[in-house]
C-alpha cells in the first residue's frame, strides 16, 4: 500500500513507472522480481505471474464466488479457475489424521 500511495503522490500514470515516466517493460518487471527474490533468499523460481496464481489460490477458499474471482484474476472463462480449486494438503491434514485413528492396521 505504501508503494501505491507513493505512486499517487508522484502522479504516476502507470503502476510500475520508470524515472522517465515510462512504463516498465515486462522484461524489466521480471528482472525486478528476480532481484528481490534473490535478496529475500528465496530459492524457488519466482516470476510475476506467480503472484497472480498465489493470490487466487489464497482467495479461492475464502468463499468468494467464481465470477468475482474471474474478474480479479483476469481469466476470460470460469473453467480456468478450476486449477485453483485443488485442495492444499495442509487443508486436509487434520481430517486425514482423524480418519486414520480408526484405520484397522496400525
Amino acid at each position: 500500500m505504501q508503494y501505491l500511495e507513493s505512486q499517487r503522490q508522484k502522479k504516476a500514470i502507470y503502476l510500475f513507472e520508470s524515472n522517465r515516466l515510462k512504463p516498465y517493460s515486462t522484461r524489466r518487471i521480471r528482472q525486478i522480481v528476480k532481484q528481490y527474490a534473490k535478496k529475500a533468499n528465496i530459492q524457488k523460481r519466482v516470476y510475476p505471474h506467480l503472484f497472480r496464481h498465489q493470490l487466487i489460490t489464497f482467495l479461492t477458499p475464502k468463499s468468494i464466488i467464481s465470477p468475482k474471482l474471474q474478474l480479479l484474476s483476469g481469466h476470460s472463462e470460469e473453467k480456468s479457475l478450476h486449477l485453483y480449486r485443488d485442495v492444499a494438503l495442509s487443508d486436509v491434514a487434520p481430517e486425514y489424521e482423524q480418519a486414520m485413528k480408526d484405520f484397522p492396521i496400525h
